[in-house]
């Protein structure tokens, strides 16, 4: 799957699927009779393939407690629901702003890292628990030279089942990293870049594919002027103390754009989602980040008034499909009123009216949760709201029925993509398919990188069986993707060889 193509990204849109269904209506998932419970976080920095054992269970984190003190809970989400809670920390102080990592080589989830900050008496602390594949450890205080650290973000290193995490925080306005190791931390390393008076925030980090170990992508905010912009950079540790910046990219400065947090896209490219402010109002953006010469920027959602905090959670649901995402969430500020706002692709907006009091807005969408029984999964969106005056936590869920995907990969009762013929081809081939339905076509030619080639179809069509013929003319050799577009939807794709 990863070989498919490496850097396009296609934004849930709205045409009718029959397999695939709405979120459900929101419920209470996690709720306390004497305690707020709110700020769900997930990691979505595993296998989004759908095929992968490793999607049966998931880690949730969530902050318990009242106005004065709160904690660290942590819970197993699996296909029937959350089961298994256990409190990392259980003190008076202040513990928040928690993230999550985990790494998996079956379908247990074989060591994780929660990292959260401590308030307490005017100072903050950097505390983290280790998960070992089967308790988590007491909280316990990352080395002294964290003190007054804030916005921890942590990482696996690849590799699925290895011991090894990376977490990067603000200290003093700049952005260091600190390596995990069975257990053991390595030294603090600076990782912004040293510039007179510039403040840096909201670091977020993700790692790279199971390809290659100890390779991860960064990024945060910095101040120009007033206006935060994002840096973009790819680093690699080669040990516990260690750590290289091997590129940094420099987001278009037009307007001011706040880091919300990396997701991934189908084919395991990181994905920066992004607040942006333009004409008056706050717009979901995100950022496929494959490397140090692509950056491929565009808009979510754009509802009415704000929309903001997006991120989505990806899935390959075709054979050969464009990697895109499954399900997005984000939250929509309309003057006094907020929603919870939820999609599949090819479905339209669903959203959940949320509290006029809740001041504290967290959204946040699971990583894929695959039954044990077939290849169906679920995915939920989280969201903070208020009942009975405490906080709660409320949910949706989403459900895909992978088991209704014909094996070719192709869906049922919609069209066909076939393979061109001949491939290997030089000097042309034909390229066939045939539409279930009617729909505005498009046929595009793609090279490896992502790049459009050629547009071979682009007009409604009928139901019925088409033709293409498309001649390599100076193309070099090499491997192509021809993908077909539904009313705007990538549909699937298919790979074909120029030889010359």
């Amino acid at each position: 799957m990863k070989h498919l193509i490496a850097a396009i990204l296609i934004i849930i849109p709205q045409v009718a699927v029959s397999q695939i269904q709405y979120f459900d209506s929101s419920y209470t998932l996690l709720s306390s009779q004497t305690e707020n419970i709110l700020n769900p976080v997930f990691y979505k920095g595993t296998n989004p393939i759908p095929v992968a054992p490793d999607l049966r269970e998931h880690i949730i984190l969530y902050e318990k407690g009242t106005s004065n003190t709160r904690n660290i809970a942590s819970g197993k989400l699996t296909f029937s629901g959350l089961t298994e809670e256990t409190m990392l920390t259980n003190d008076s102080l202040f513990n928040t702003n928690a993230t999550l990592a985990y790494s998996k080589g079956s379908q247990a989830i074989r060591y994780a890292l929660a990292v959260f900050e401590t308030h307490s008496q005017g100072s903050i602390r950097l505390r983290y628990s280790y998960y070992n594949g089967t308790s988590w450890s007491g909280s316990m205080h990352i080395p002294a030279d964290t003190s007054q650290c804030i916005s921890p973000s942590v990482t696996n290193l690849g590799q699925g089942d290895r011991n090894n995490f990376l977490l990067a925080y603000i200290k003093k306005d700049a952005v260091y990293v600190r390596r995990f190791d069975d257990g053991t931390w390595g030294r603090e390393i600076r990782i912004s870049p040293d510039v007179s008076n510039r403040l840096y925030s909201s670091p977020e980090i993700h790692s790279a594919d199971y390809t290659f170990f100890g390779f991860a992508h960064a990024a945060f905010n910095y101040d120009s002027a007033g206006v935060k912009k994002i840096l973009y950079c790819g680093i690699t540790s080669h040990s516990p103390d260690s750590c290289t910046v091997n590129y940094s990219v420099y987001f278009p400065s037009d307007g001011s754009k706040s880091i919300c947090s990396f997701s991934q896209n189908a084919i395991l490219i990181p994905v920066l989602n992004f607040n942006y402010e333009t004409g008056g109002s706050l717009k979901s953006y995100s950022a496929t980040c494959p490397g140090s010469n692509f950056l491929s920027i565009f808009p979510q959602e754009n509802l009415p008034g704000d929309n903001i905090s997006g991120s989505g959670t990806a899935m390959a649901i075709l054979t050969e499909q464009l990697s895109q995402y499954v399900a997005g969430s984000w939250m929509n500020i309309q003057g006094d009123s907020v929603w919870a706002c939820c999609k599949h692709f090819y479905y339209p907006v669903k959203r959940y009216r949320i509290g006029q009091n809740v001041q504290e807005r967290n959204i946040s969408i699971s990583p894929l949760v695959r039954s044990s029984e077939n290849y169906d999964c679920r995915i939920w969106i989280t969201w903070n709201d208020i009942e009975n005056g405490r906080y709660v936590i409320k949910a949706s869920t989403g459900l895909f029925f992978l088991s209704q995907i014909r094996p070719d990969g192709l869906q049922l009762s919609e069209f066909t993509l076939s393979q061109n013929y001949p491939n290997p081809f030089n000097p042309s081939t034909k390229i066939s398919y045939k539409l279930q339905m009617p729909g505005y076509i498009s046929l595009r030619i793609h090279d490896v990188a992502g790049r459009e080639i050629s547009s071979l179809v682009n007009a409604r069509q009928s139901t019925g069986s088409y033709e293409i013929i498309f001649p390599s003319d100076n193309l070099p050799s090499g491997v192509y993707f021809y993908s077909m577009y539904i009313d705007g939807v990538a549909v699937a794709s298919r790979k074909m060889v120029v030889l010359k």
